[in-house]
């Protein structure tokens, strides 16, 4: 049997981890070809751990320049989101090609961010390596992440001075690059010249009306698509049901789930998963919970929704117990979870199960707190009247300061008549959003409710007449 047939069949019928055991103790040396049909083979089905066991195996063998063999390890890393393992690898090699370059910055769109995509795009030019349709795609991308129209269009004449037709999979991505920018003529023009639309591209014009707040347009889509003879599928729904949810719109969505039913359509987590999302946000917590017990299996985004329907109508009690039969189904929480179980706490007020509950995400399961989490902190601080905690709680926090967080400040100094206070979060709101201007509503209000009229006076004449410019606004608070 030749060598690489040996290797095939190996590969086949061994662990990963006894396999270049096995191999080197028959007298076989790993080569190139072995460790490529390693990672044909198995990418999908290696834990992190192996990944990285077999990336060390595979520099050991001095294949790590390896160009072929540094792309899969890429792709590999980025489909586990170890981003870090997919930038030692690709900063290693001094040879880099178009295929490398535009998995690398695919990478960056998905685990970064596209401002981040879009300099490695500029790089990969500027070291002479010429952007080919998988580069473009992943910049374009990257456009529609950061809603850059002008950096799309001018992508979207590079791909035009290519000269081969625009096919499907490119059109896709341009409509989803204008309509996430605004501009959704142009999406829609695009669209328009596809003589058949996949249900990819149907999705994403879908997910795009979804995205500007387009809610008849989504309903719209979604009949057109069906009069049109393309079979929705679960992201379609899933998209709908959003739309849905999002607009409380009860009816529609009933209709979606008499339609999922009466099509016997095979109904996937993720649409199961949204139907709960829909009727939990629509107010018909009873059906959320009727679908979510009827559920074979529900993944951690199941479990999270429920809480966090719980949670909005002010069950906290329920969505604790909820959570603790989620561990004893061994499904693990995510950032997402441990969100909805503070906002529950915030719903019911409650500051001491909040800290309890942030302390068990960070010591039981190793998550780091978010935005989301300390600005729970910060809103059940300033409701208890805890102000100069909360204040101190949003100049410390490592994601803080931001604009829910000064605003939830802002409030309860209202409800507190702290003005002082309040004076500080109305400027730091002002520098941290400055298309704000509810707050300096909220906070001229404090001063008439305080007696300092002719303060408040002041403020809602600069209000007016400077439209709250960020240079004006100290001063004129002093």
């Amino acid at each position: 049997m030749p060598p690489s047939l040996r290797a095939f069949m190996w590969v086949i019928s061994i662990k990963l981890v006894n396999f270049l055991e096995k191999m080197e103790s028959d007298g076989f040396c790993p080569n190139r070809l072995s460790f490529l049909m390693i990672l044909d083979a198995r990418s999908g089905k290696m834990d992190i751990e192996e990944v990285r066991w077999l990336h060390c195996s595979i520099v050991g063998h001095g294949l790590e320049h390896d160009l072929v063999l540094a792309t899969l390890l890429v792709n590999i890393y980025g489909k586990h989101d170890c981003f870090e393992d997919s930038w030692n690898v690709f900063s290693m090699l001094s040879v880099r090609d178009v295929v490398l370059w535009s998995s690398m910055i695919e990478l960056f769109s998905c685990l970064v961010s596209g401002k981040d995509a879009q300099k490695l795009f500029e790089q990969m030019k500027q070291e002479g390596i010429m952007p080919d349709k998988v580069a473009y795609m992943s910049a374009t991308d990257a456009s529609a992440l950061e809603e850059n129209i002008k950096e799309g269009m001018r992508l979207h004449a590079s791909i035009l001075q290519l000269g081969s037709p625009i096919d499907d999979i490119q059109s896709t991505l341009l409509i989803n690059m204008y309509g996430k920018c605004g501009e959704i003529y142009s999406a829609l023009h695009i669209f328009d010249a596809i003589a058949e639309p996949n249900i990819i591209t149907w999705n994403t014009l879908l997910g795009i009306h979804v995205h500007l707040g387009k809610c008849r347009d989504v309903f719209q889509t979604f009949s057109r698509l069906q009069q049109q003879g393309a079979m929705p599928n679960d992201v379609s729904f899933t998209i709908i049901l959003s739309s849905c949810a999002d607009f409380s719109r009860l009816k529609e969505g009933k209709m979606l789930h008499v339609q999922l039913l009466n099509n016997l359509f095979n109904v996937q987590v993720s649409v199961q998963t949204a139907l709960i999302d829909m009727y939990g946000k629509c107010g018909s917590l009873k059906a959320a919970y009727e679908i979510f017990m009827e559920m074979e299996k529900q993944s951690v985004v199941t479990w999270t929704t429920m809480i966090s329907a719980f949670a909005r109508h002010g069950h906290c009690l329920k969505a604790m117990e909820l959570f603790d039969q989620m561990e004893q189904e061994y499904v693990r929480a995510d950032v997402i979870t441990f969100a909805s179980l503070l906002s529950a706490c915030c719903y019911a007020g409650l500051l001491d199960e909040a800290y309890w509950w942030l302390d068990i995400m960070v010591q039981k399961y190793g998550l780091s707190p978010a935005e989301k989490h300390y600005e729970c902190i910060v809103d059940l601080l300033g409701r208890t009247g805890q102000l100069e905690e909360a204040e101190a709680l949003i100049n410390k926090a490592p994601t803080l300061p931001t604009a829910v967080a000064w605003t939830a400040l802002l409030g309860s100094c209202r409800n507190h008549v702290d003005v002082e206070r309040g004076e500080r979060a109305a400027i730091s709101l002002l520098k941290t959003n400055p298309e704000e201007s509810a707050s300096f509503m909220t906070l001229s209000n404090m001063y008439f409710g305080t007696g300092r009229n002719d303060e408040g006076e002041i403020l809602m004449q600069k209000m007016k007449n400077t439209h709250l410019s960020i240079a004006s606004m100290p001063v004129m608070l002093e």
